[in-house]
């Protein structure tokens, strides 16, 4: 037995174990599938060996055909020598098992977008297409990083688009440093395909110099997220009225102008970023107290299943600033018919009257991360809040 195929071994064993599930006989013609591990067990299987073997031929290059038993996954990694930047003979290796045509994972291009659409809304069928249409199109129109996906991956059964996950990778400037960040948006496989899912996964979250964020995982998808080595950087949100709270002195809050100079105290970063948000339907206003001002994005939103008409806390550059404003942005609000501000808090905000709810006691506020940089709590932009919507 090879030293890579006893460490592959090894690891199926020890996740097995680990997620108490019973193994079959690990021969070479077992598909893969078949083995007792799911599609989120291989994916932490695949993840460790990158880490022991120091290689992931699954990420070797944009197109990747996938493995069906057993011994092909053991070839895959006994044959590859992948090199940072550089097309690993891996990914040229077709499966030799003709029992399943080829699956594969690409990135989506516009002209898949009907296909799209069409898996979209199998996954969401609370969604009409036309709602997927439309965020897909503002997806296709805005401003990206290069040299990662516009939209996100595909996975393919020979022709047959059989599963997706949507990613919105963006970048952002933090105290003079370059991030992208990446918000894990909506996914669907077919339920024929789902053994592939956490290998769909696996792919979308490749980039290590990208910080992959989580905003809107179900309570039930916790604990598979963080064996994922995901981390929670917020946990509870507050549904705040911040009319109570009182003024500050001395500040005073405008809308947003977008053919006005605001000189020093709004760089041209901030500036496009409220410009680009006022474009998708954002609320942006300016809080001016003395030289200072500070920006502020809200969108409106329904909370409690619709019952509750709230304005959800977009951006701002700290939550203490809108703690420090509540009482005068609530009066700016409430002139606009706005009473409840929604917002990421993991505990109360000293100051703010309202109402807080943890993540761990609701199931819902709850934001993971894995990367270098945690992202900023409470920052929603260039997310799917914003292209898709509530």
């Amino acid at each position: 037995m090879s030293e890579t195929r006893a460490v592959i071994i090894s690891q199926f064993k020890r996740v097995a174990e680990e997620q108490n599930k019973k193994l079959t006989r690990l021969d070479d013609d077992l598909v893969l599938f078949e083995s007792g591990l799911d599609s989120l067990c291989v994916a932490v299987v695949i993840a460790r060996l990158e880490d022991e073997l120091g290689k992931d031929p699954f990420n070797a290059s944009e197109g990747v055909n996938f493995p069906v038993t057993l011994g092909d996954f053991i070839r895959l990694y006994e044959r590859g020598n992948c090199i940072p930047g550089r097309t690993s003979e891996v990914s040229k290796i077709k499966m030799v098992d003709e029992r399943i045509p080829q699956i594969q994972i690409r990135q989506i291009q516009s002209s898949d977008i009907e296909d799209v659409v069409e898996l979209l809304s199998k996954g969401f069928p609370k969604r009409r297409p036309a709602y997927w249409r439309r965020a897909l199109q503002r997806l296709s129109e805005r401003k990206a990083p290069p040299l990662y996906p516009r939209f996100g991956y595909l996975l393919e059964h020979g022709q047959k688009k059989v599963g997706l996950v949507l990613l919105i990778f963006s970048e952002r400037n933090i105290e003079g440093e370059s991030f992208i960040f990446c918000n894990l948006s909506s996914w669907y496989v077919e339920p024929l395909y789902r053994g592939y899912a956490g290998l769909l996964n696996s792919k979308a979250t490749r980039h290590s110099n990208v910080t992959y964020f989580n905003i809107s995982a179900d309570s039930h998808t916790w604990p598979m997220i963080e064996v994922q080595s995901f981390k929670s950087y917020c946990d509870g949100e507050m549904i705040a009225i911040p009319v109570l709270s009182p003024k500050a002195i001395d500040a005073k809050v405008e809308e947003f102008e977008i053919a006005r100079d605001y000189g020093q105290f709004l760089g041209n970063e901030e500036r496009e970023l409220l410009i680009t948000h006022i474009h998708c339907g954002c609320v942006a206003l300016i809080v001016r107290q003395g030289d200072k001002f500070s920006p502020f994005l809200f969108m409106h939103r329904r909370s409690f299943r619709g019952l509750l008409p709230t304005l959800q806390l977009i951006y701002c550059r700290e939550l203490q600033e809108f703690a420090n404003y509540a009482g005068a942005i609530g009066r700016a609000l409430l002139r606009r018919g706005g009473v409840f501000v929604r917002l990421d808090a993991p505990s109360p905000l000293p100051g703010v009257k309202g109402i807080h709810f943890s993540g761990q006691v609701s199931g819902h506020g709850r934001r993971y991360y894995r990367g270098p940089r945690p992202p900023r709590i409470g920052d929603f932009t260039f997310t799917e809040t914003i292209f898709f919507g509530f």
